[in-house]
């Protein structure tokens, strides 16, 4: 069995966790900051959008990941693929704009923890069926 929507949406998710990282990279080169956030603020909000996208993304798709393998219907695991991928954007997008941009963060947020809850209880659902 060939996990091709979870494929897909790892597509997506690395080239936006690889931006968010050379995002980090070149501020530290700019900044001669070699560790931490080296007190700065914009230094830090670079941190946590790519840190966050670091904790949740894998998570996000390992579930995913699972519940293809699991049979869980081909409709269903667009729409979590679909939260996901949306989820991390908004996110992202949240931090990169000045001032921070909270209705993104929370949408962002909102979509993510969706993808998350109802993957677990697709899981469920369709491993109990």
């Amino acid at each position: 069995m060939t996990l091709l929507i979870t494929a897909m949406t790892t597509a997506f998710i690395v080239p936006l966790y690889i931006w968010l990282a050379f995002r980090v990279i070149n501020f530290r080169k700019r900044s001669k900051i070699s560790f931490g956030d080296g007190e700065d603020q914009d230094m830090l909000r670079r941190v946590r959008a790519h840190g966050n996208c670091a904790e949740y993304a894998p998570f996000g798709v390992l579930l995913l990941a699972l519940n293809e393998l699991s049979g869980t219907p081909t409709l269903i695991l667009c729409g979590l693929a679909l939260l996901l991928v949306a989820g991390r954007v908004c996110h992202a997008y949240s931090f990169v704009h000045v001032p921070m941009n909270y209705t993104a963060r929370t949408a962002g947020m909102a979509l993510t923890f969706a993808m998350l809850a109802l993957s677990a209880l697709c899981l469920l659902i369709f491993n109990i069926a």
